[in-house]
């Protein structure tokens, strides 16, 4: 028995102006999905996205503390960023006030410092190339040594008969950690003035200038006495 086959349907043509209606559909739908409410919320996803927002705003309080500026958390940092500037100036301060006082103390010695007594005798040295000298020194602390000017100056009845007078790239500091400087040839400007002067009463004297300007002084009466 044979069994009867139905022929296939031909296809349906699409419904004249469907699309058009299509487009006015979505172009009339389009306002109505923007407007609509959003979708409510979990509990748990708006504690992350504040605990984002905080974190947000402790990242910008930490840059705000940097620069010094304060407001919520970023005030805090503000406050934080602040305070250790402010230690840090006042660190800086409390060097300087903690720093001793500038002082400076005239001696003689060649390779070390010593004091003087008001009315001390010191040798008169003869130098390899002729000329004559006394040994100056000086100890102090407290200003800047580096290129400071050095003069001494030895007086008879208020005239300068022998001096020093020279730049020090730096000063040597002793064991206690104050400036030690000896061996400074005090020249006589005159041989002929070196005996007939021997064992009278000279003035010793110091300056010392820094390159900022600062000038410290010192003297001690001294007798010089002819000849080593």
């Amino acid at each position: 028995m044979s069994r009867a086959t139905r022929a296939p349907l031909p296809p349906r043509p699409p419904l004249p102006g469907l699309a058009p209606l299509l487009c006015a559909l979505a172009l009339l739908c389009a306002p109505a999905c923007d407007s609509a409410p959003p979708p409510p919320e979990r509990a748990g996803g708006g504690e992350a996205d504040a605990g984002g927002a905080g974190g947000a705003g402790g990242a910008g309080g930490a840059g705000a503390g940097g620069a010094g500026g304060a407001g919520g958390a970023g005030g805090a940092g503000g406050a934080a960023g602040a305070g250790a500037g402010a230690g840090a100036g006042a660190g800086a301060e409390g060097g300087e006030a903690g720093a001793p006082a500038p002082a400076l103390t005239i001696g003689t010695g060649v390779r070390r410092f010593a004091p003087l007594t008001d009315g001390q005798e010191v040798p008169i040295i003869q130098g390899i190339q002729g000329g004559y000298h006394v040994w100056g020194a000086l100890t102090g602390r407290g200003f800047d040594d580096l290129d400071a000017r050095i003069e001494f100056t030895l007086s008879l009845d208020g005239e300068v008969i022998a001096d020093a007078d020279y730049t020090e790239l730096e000063l040597p500091r002793g064991p206690t950690g104050d400036f030690d400087y000896a061996g400074v040839a005090v020249i006589y400007f005159d041989n002929e003035r070196v005996r007939p002067s021997s064992g009278r009463e000279m003035r010793l004297a110091l300056r010392v200038t820094t390159r900022g300007g600062l000038t410290l002084t010192d003297e001690a009466t001294v007798r010089p006495i002819c000849c080593e």
